[in-house]
């Protein structure tokens, strides 16, 4: 006769809670220079899956309760960021980058959708751009960055 054998559900973020201590240490001890992904990997002795967890942890949970914001750059790889201009620069160049794929998205699938409406509707001549929503062609965000 088969034994049923009692199953616990894993909470989602226990992994992530139970590696961040190792991957937010080997971060620390790097400072003020960061890590890859990999070299985070042989820091720590954990698996990419689990030190990319850990990162994401630490984006989502940790840097809020210790204030200390987590940074990416092409050169150092992630970083603490020890001075406020650090995570300005960075926060900067992430909001460009969802600004210009919000931008792609609108551009891709607002504009033509609006314009085709307007065709639709029998209106002669170039539909206005307050009918489509956005200016001209394609969507521009200004001096905002």
């Amino acid at each position: 006769m088969a034994q049923l054998v009692q199953v616990r559900p894993v909470p989602a973020r226990g992994l992530s809670a139970n590696v961040c201590g190792q991957v937010r240490l080997a971060l620390l001890e790097a400072r003020p220079a960061g890590l890859t992904a990999r070299q985070l990997v042989a820091a720590t002795g954990l698996s990419l899956f689990q030190v990319r967890k850990g990162i994401l942890y630490i984006r989502e949970v940790s840097a809020m309760a210790n204030l200390t914001p987590l940074i990416w750059t092409y050169a150092s790889g992630y970083a603490f960021a020890s001075m406020p201009d650090d995570w300005i620069v960075y926060e900067r160049s992430h909001l460009r980058t969802e600004l210009t794929r919000i931008g792609r998205f609108l551009s891709l699938s607002r504009v033509p959708r609006g314009r085709q409406a307007c065709e639709a509707s029998g209106f002669r001549g170039t539909c206005p751009t307050g009918y489509l929503g956005l200016s001209g062609t394609s969507v521009t965000w200004g001096p905002i960055l």
